[in-house]
């Protein structure tokens, strides 16, 4: 009887550790994935300030494209990052996300400006644009990504050491429950 109710509580523990496992890493892969949408929004915004830059110092029109595409990306990486705070119900994130999508929004329409101003060759008024109405715009993204990459690598950290705790716990209370019940027959 007593051997029976050992293995009946090894797989019921066997079955919580696995369970628990599984909505961990799932939220351990979703953090990830949000850290890694911060990261992308980092890069591609730099890149597309590098690529703006060419253009304008060098009056080349030759980034155009790229540079639009760059905007796509800015918004989608900008998107996904959003959709994950949404799903995650992360509310600093989602706050954040909230005060810079007209940010996000109008930056591309002013990328878009400034590339037009670039395809017509009008240089100055290009360099004017991105001094005065780009750079202002991509400060506060700046901002809440440099604080929010620190702030997710804690998180991250402090997540994946709660449930390896929570595991060994699991983990310990089985192998001494079982250990009980062995002593008792």
């Amino acid at each position: 009887m007593i051997n029976v109710a050992v293995l009946a509580m090894m797989f019921l523990a066997l079955q919580l550790t696995l369970g628990i496992s599984e909505r961990g890493n799932t939220y351990m892969t979703d953090l990830r994935e949000q850290q890694f949408q911060l990261l992308a929004l980092d890069e591609i915004a730099s890149e597309m300030v590098l690529l703006l830059e060419i253009s304008i110092y060098r009056q080349e029109s030759k980034h155009v494209a790229l540079l639009l595409s760059k905007s796509e990306d800015l918004q989608f990486a900008f998107s996904n990052f959003r959709d994950v705070a949404l799903r995650l119900n992360m509310v600093d994130d989602l706050s954040f996300a909230t005060e810079a999508e007209p940010t996000v929004y109008a930056l591309r329409n002013d990328v878009v400006r400034c590339v037009s101003l670039i395809r017509k060759e009008q240089y100055d008024e290009a360099a004017r644009h991105f001094d005065r109405v780009i750079k202002l715009r991509m400060a506060p993204i700046e901002r809440f990504v440099e604080s929010s990459r620190y702030a997710k690598d804690l998180q991250i950290a402090t997540e994946q050491e709660h449930l390896d705790q929570t595991l060994t716990a699991i983990r310990i209370g089985v192998v001494t429950t079982c250990f009980l019940l062995v002593a008792l027959v």
